[in-house]
């Protein structure tokens, strides 16, 4: 084998633990969020359905992008940087409450968001993830 094959399957199995990296990281932000969801200062008992919904798309769009479908990165990417923005403003008005403030699930949706922006951040970053994402299915 040439070492310049060599060298792109390495790439390949660099990028796909990344991902997997990124699936662990997006799980235990999606638990951080569910328990926000289901805190009483939550006003928006509908926000955990976009949590249990936003787990099972960002597997499939994880799935893809292993399978090197390069649409799948960019839907992954706007898909984090939607829910971001909706957790972060149900974040702020829960705060903006004049009632009692629980620090606990405050904590907890902060730490999930802070979590899916740095996934984000390392899709749009790594360049093996996007080497993988672009390669189109040919193989050379």
């Amino acid at each position: 084998m040439p070492p310049d094959h060599q060298t792109h399957r390495h790439r390949r199995r660099i990028a796909r633990y990344y991902l997997v990296a990124l699936f662990i990281a997006m799980r235990i932000a999606d638990v951080l969020l569910w328990f926000y969801t289901f805190h009483e200062m939550n006003p928006w008992p509908l926000l955990r359905g976009l949590v249990a919904g936003s787990a099972l798309a960002t597997t499939l769009l994880l799935l893809s992008i292993s399978r090197r479908q390069m649409w799948a990165r960019y839907s992954l990417m706007f898909f984090i940087w939607f829910h971001v923005v909706v957790f972060s403003t149900c974040l702020l008005v829960a705060i903006e409450e004049p009632q009692l403030i629980f620090r606990r699930p405050i904590a907890a949706g902060l730490a999930g968001l802070f979590i899916y922006i740095i996934s984000n951040i390392v899709i749009i970053r790594s360049k093996k993830i996007q080497s993988l994402a672009h390669s189109g299915g040919i193989e050379r």
